[in-house]
C-alpha cells in the first residue's frame, strides 16, 4: 500500500492531515450556525435516520446516511431558506426556499452523510 509523497509514506501523518481537514470543515460550518441556542430535538425527525438540534429560528439536521427525512417543521411557521452542507469537502449546496408550519420532506444528495441547514427568512 502506497501512502504517497505528501506525507513521505507516513500513515499517520496522512490520517492526521486528513482529520486536520474535517475539523476546518466542521469549524467552517460551526461559524454558520448559533449552536448556544440550540437543543437536541430528535423529536422532529417524524421519518428517516437523522438527529435534529433546533431553535427558534433555526434547525439543523444530520442524515449520517442520507436519504429522506421528513421533519416537523410545524414551529417554523413561515418562508424558510434551506442549504446542504457536505461534511466531506465542507461546502455547502445553494439556498433554496421552503415552508414551515407543517411536516416537510427533503431527499439529500446522495447516500453519504449530509447535515441540512434550515432558517427562517
Amino acid at each position: 500500500m502506497q501512502i504517497g509523497t505528501k506525507h513521505k509514506g507516513d500513515f499517520k501523518g496522512s490520517r492526521r492531515a486528513t482529520m486536520r481537514e474535517q475539523l476546518s470543515y466542521l469549524a467552517r460550518f460551526a461559524k454558520q450556525v448559533r449552536f448556544w441556542e440550540m437543543q437536541p430535538e430528535d423529536g422532529l425527525v417524524k421519518a428517516g435516520n437523522a438527529f435534529c438540534f433546533a431553535s427558534e429560528h433555526e434547525l439543523i439536521t444530520y442524515l449520517p446516511s442520507g436519504g429522506i427525512v421528513t421533519l416537523d417543521l410545524t414551529n417554523m411557521k413561515g418562508k424558510l431558506t434551506a442549504r446542504w452542507f457536505n461534511p466531506r469537502d465542507g461546502k455547502f449546496s445553494e439556498a433554496f426556499k421552503t415552508y414551515g408550519g407543517k411536516m416537510q420532506e427533503f431527499r439529500s444528495p446522495d447516500g453519504n452523510d449530509w447535515a441540512l441547514l434550515i432558517r427562517k427568512r
